[in-house]
């Protein structure tokens, strides 16, 4: 056998070598190493590399070979080459995703060059921060041709050695682990054969130190539960090894923030680099704090959050209507559900069910009140559904007693599903249980002949349900996407708005709603529905008209003056704009380029005409938002309503109407005739009003 061929068994060398990292990804051990987050979803998984298991089983099977037979080797050697190519890119994937996303204080990387001077490095130095320090070494071959060699890495002792094949066109990778030791200065690398030569790294010892973590509330002194985030500043972000905590994985893949009951501990550095951000809703302020020697006592760094405004004293309580628990811990875990909610802040939290394609989530506990952990925790958890079809558009069902099936149609409800029942019927089911029904918005986009596609969801069926008196609520999620509810409004329908995050809990908006004195969950949900409430991400605001607070309706026999009076307040995020409007125009505002922690606004407005108003204020950047449902007026006993934004309504209608006739699935004609009629009756009911309005404004114009 040649040398040639002889090299080809080492080869599946390569194949161990990253099974060592991926068994490292997966197989941490706490006691050993810093913590990572992203290693809660190994790059290996995430990015869909080829199953190892799969390749080793390949690889096994290609062992069994005459070695005296040419032939048979060959064939050995052409199916290894097969192999690694198809791994290569794969190898070359992860490495990079360690490199973008591991911090080096968990994960060190050395990166060496072979050329005819031997080897060299552009590194340094090699920091080491565990106790038992894991380092990926990759080998660039810059030679002619690939050599075998054997390669020994020396600390104070030899802890690494073997003869490689290092290809010129694949990732030359050693995985190794360095005792972190006071007295180990530098790392040596030696190539033995072929030709030899010797590199020496410097070892560097980084000041280091366990910590544990108290966070307490500066009034009660107790502790409470939080969102914590650790960060280097280059983004790399740390993970405690000890205590209760939950991953938020609303940033997906890469996790920066955890939950905490309010303390933990972990091994970290002590320099300064890293920075301790500590967050709890939008009444508390957050707390910055660098992570040093002087701001530990003994082994443990103290934090006390302060609230900036008590809203629950004031009688307004928070909540979000519209969340998902599948990218939160799992269900069957109930004690995060002890820490979620409370650690944001929220006094209501609505999980909502739905169904994917079939598959159906979060629907292991009843409807209504979670039990059993309710009393361990100032939050209420409430389980409701999303009903959902791209074409119709989502519901939020809120207090519903019972599911309401199939709890999507059409595509979500998977392949060559009918487009049936409608939302209209939905609505009837959920307000027959008391439930409560929060439509989203979303029919303004344009619409597509076609089933539109699954990321981009429309709500068309919204404007027949308004002209039913099927919707309690509409779901605003952006104050840059009110457009639709002002539409509304501007049409003569009295529907507040609700929000909540979807799949993002961490730090996201959420609707406050007055109910004074007394707070129960009937109570917070009929307030809801009366408008009673403002939205928001970060910023208070408060409206009243002549003392009166929104959804208040103002009857005046003529046209008068009222007394406004405007509040924004956020002592986190600057306040750069508070407006506000009436029927969708600002009458009044006010501009604060660098912002202040408090803006107002206090005048007489002259009412002389029938409408609805209501007040908003944003950040410099609009990042940050509030807006308060609105305070209506009815003069001379009149009602509003704009016949150009009716307009817009109708025009939906025939879309959808078209879309039905054509392009719906149903099971049969009189499924399809059910939504036929309901398009038809809106359509009808809209004209009628367009032609109210334009018969009303002749009469005016005539007698001007």
């Amino acid at each position: 056998m040649t040398q040639e061929n002889s090299s080809y068994y080492e080869r599946p060398y390569f194949v161990k070598e990253y099974e060592a990292i991926l068994r490292w990804l997966d197989h941490m051990q706490p006691e050993d190493h810093f913590a990572w987050g992203t290693l809660e979803i190994p790059a290996f998984t995430v990015y869909g590399v080829i199953q190892l298991a799969d390749i080793k089983e390949r690889i096994g099977l290609l062992n069994i070979v005459d070695e005296k037979d040419d032939e048979s080797i060959e064939k050995k050697n052409f199916k290894i080459n097969e192999i690694i190519k198809e791994i290569i890119p794969n190898v070359e994937k992860t490495l990079n995703v360690l490199r973008n996303q591991c911090p080096v204080e968990v994960l060190g990387f050395l990166d060496l060059e072979l050329d005819n001077d031997g080897l060299h490095s552009y590194q340094q130095s090699l920091y080491l921060y565990a106790q038992l320090h894991p380092v990926i070494i990759t080998i660039k071959n810059n030679l002619n041709k690939p050599i075998r060699t054997k390669i020994r890495i020396q600390t104070e002792s030899i802890i690494w050695e073997d003869v490689l094949f290092l290809e010129t066109v694949v990732p030359n990778i050693f995985f190794i682990e360095v005792q972190n030791k006071g007295s180990l200065n530098h790392i040596k690398i030696t190539m033995l054969e072929e030709k030899f030569s010797s590199l020496l790294i410097n070892v560097e010892h980084p000041l280091t130190g366990f910590v544990r973590f108290e966070i307490v509330d500066s009034e009660t002194k107790r502790k409470v539960p939080v969102r914590v985030k650790l960060e280097d500043g280059k983004s790399n972000y740390f993970f405690p090894t000890e205590g209760d905590l939950f991953l938020d994985m609303g940033t997906r893949h890469h996790p920066m923030w955890f939950y905490t009951k309010g303390s933990f501990g972990l091994n970290i550095p002590l320099d300064g680099s890293v920075s301790l951000v500590v967050s709890k809703g939008f009444e508390y302020k957050n707390d910055h704090i660098k992570i040093c020697k002087q701001n530990i006592s003994g082994d443990t760094l103290h934090v006390e959050l302060h609230r900036w405004i008590n809203m629950s004293l004031k009688g307004w309580y928070s909540g979000e209507v519209h969340l998902h628990s599948n990218v939160l811990p799992k269900m069957d875990d109930l004690s995060g559900w002890e820490i979620l909610p409370e650690a944001e802040d929220l006094d209501l939290a609505f999980l909502q069910v739905f169904n994917c394609s079939g598959q159906i989530f979060t629907n292991e506990y009843p409807m209504g009140e979670l039990s059993g952990i309710s009393q361990n925790t100032k939050s209420i958890i409430s389980f409701g559904e999303e009903f959902r079809n791209n074409v119709y558009g989502h519901l939020c069902l809120l207090n519903i007693k019972k599911n309401i099936l199939p709890i999507s149609t059409g595509l979500l409800a998977g392949k060559s599903q009918p487009d049936f029942p409608p939302n209209a019927h939905v609505c009837d089911e959920a307000h027959n249980q008391n439930g409560v029904v929060i439509a989203h918005s979303g029919w303004e986009q344009v619409f597509e002949p076609e089933v539109p596609d699954y990321s981009n969801p429309g709500c068309f069926e919204t404007p027949v349900d308004l002209a039913l008196g099927k919707i309690d609520l509409l779901e605003v999620n952006d104050i840059s996407v009110v457009s639709e509810w002002y539409r509304v409004l501007n049409s003569g329908f009295r529907v507040p708005t609700a929000t909540g995050p979807d799949f993002f809990l961490s730090n996201c908006r959420r609707v406050y709603v007055h109910t004074g004195k007394e707070f129960s969950i009937d109570l917070w949900l009929q307030n809801l529905k009366k408008g009673k409430s403002f939205l928001t991400n970060g910023p208070m605001i408060f409206l009243t008209v002549d003392e009166k607070e929104p959804s208040a309706i103002i009857k005046l026999k003529n046209k008068k003056k009222v007394v406004i009076h405007c509040c924004a307040q956020d002592e986190r995020i600057p306040i750069s704009h508070l407006e506000i409007v009436f029927n969708g125009k600002i009458i009044k505002s006010k501009k604060v380029l660098e912002g202040k922690e408090t803006l107002e606004l206090d005048f007489e407005w002259l009412v002389d005409g029938s409408g609805w108003m209501a007040a908003r204020c944003t950040s410099l950047d609009h990042k940050f938002w509030a807006h308060t449902n609105p305070i209506y007026f009815e003069v001379s006993g009149s009602l509003f309503a704009n016949k150009e934004d009716i307009q817009v309504l109708l025009e939906t209608i025939i879309k959808l109407r078209r879309w039905v006739d054509n392009r719906a699935i149903f099971e049969n004609e009189e499924q399809k005739r059910e939504l036929q009629s309901l398009c038809d009756y809106a359509k009808k009911y809209y004209e009628e009003q367009i032609n109210m309005l334009t018969k009303t404004e002749d009469f005016e114009g005539k007698n001007s």
